[in-house]
């Protein structure tokens, strides 16, 4: 089923590399946390095409038929990744010297009903294991508030983040 789900999706006419993150089509928080994340160079590479697939459809299974028709370039690992895992922005974090790099999903959300009922879905098991066979080690939902009116200073949010890293908790919401 895995590889025929790869093979509808990806196979055949070859379609034109679409970037999903085209900028305009996000919120004015989601561009500017995209840039912070860059401007800080805690941008993680995504998982491959193939795996980041093959882990979906293995632990969300219905989720990954569901959405597979809404991915808009379904030839990148990122898209499948934001769409069905929810996973926004992958960041990696060093949080402690003695410590490895942590792979953690980001996704910023200015609603918090919003954050709340992502942050149960992504706290099941099946999320956690998919997120575990592709090396992610967390997942947060980040709230912005007030993000139309200020911006976080980057050390505040930078701190905050590494705090929140620092925490024995896979997943979370975090409120600037």
């Amino acid at each position: 089923m895995v590889q025929l789900l790869f093979e509808n999706l990806v196979g055949g006419e070859p379609r034109p590399f679409i970037k999903f993150m085209n900028l305009a089509g996000l919120a004015p928080h989601e561009q500017w946390f995209y840039h912070w994340v860059r401007d800080n160079d805690i941008a993680a590479t995504y998982p491959e095409l193939r795996p980041s697939v093959d882990v979906l459809a293995k632990h969300l299974h219905q989720r990954t038929n569901r959405y597979s028709k809404n991915i808009p370039a379904p030839e990148t690992g990122e898209s499948w990744l934001r769409l069905v895992l929810k996973t926004g922005e992958l960041i990696k974090l060093q949080p402690a010297s003695e410590q490895p790099p942590l792979t953690i999903a980001v996704n910023p959300s200015a609603i918090n009903r919003l954050a709340s009922k992502n942050l149960e879905t992504i706290s099941s098991p099946e999320f956690s294991a998919a997120r575990r066979d592709l090396g992610i080690d967390k997942h947060w939902m980040l709230v912005f508030e007030h993000i139309a009116d200020i911006k976080p200073d980057s050390n505040t949010l930078m701190k905050l983040l590494v705090t929140q890293a620092l925490d024995p908790s896979e997943c979370a919401i975090i409120r600037i």
